[in-house]
């Protein structure tokens, strides 16, 4: 199966409704300020 078919919103731009809906965690901005690091602490 190709990537495409895991992310259509690559080529369409549109994020379907069930997706868009998903909350985020609490958890999600400390690991996007952590991704170059490699260790994460918490």
């Amino acid at each position: 199966m190709e990537i495409i078919e895991f992310n259509p919103w690559w080529e369409t731009g549109a994020i379907e409704r069930d997706t868009a809906s998903m909350k985020r965690r609490d958890l999600f901005p400390t690991l996007k300020e952590s991704l170059e690091a490699r260790f994460i602490k918490k």
